[in-house]
């Protein structure tokens, strides 16, 4: 399945630079956006209206605090 996975990728990649035979690892992740929509007629742009970004950052933050033992607040009167 890795074999089948890294031949798509590399097919995508090739479409650019058609002398590649490496997949960087920064490279990975934009090549599967890639790929998503032909291969698996998905786009993950299509779930945004689901998870609205400070529902997201919640979630995260509070997973963050239970599994580090942490809390997180807002320092007032601070420039960010």
């Amino acid at each position: 399945m890795a074999e089948r996975e890294f031949a798509i990728l590399l097919a995508e990649k090739r479409k650019t630079n058609p002398n590649a035979t490496e997949i960087a690892d920064f490279e990975y992740d934009h090549l599967v956006e890639l790929v998503r929509p032909s291969q698996y007629d998905f786009d993950s742009q299509s779930v945004r209206p689901y998870l609205p970004y400070n529902h997201v950052k919640k979630g995260i933050m509070d997973t963050a605090a239970t599994l580090f033992h942490v809390s997180f607040r807002q320092e007032l009167n601070v420039p960010a």
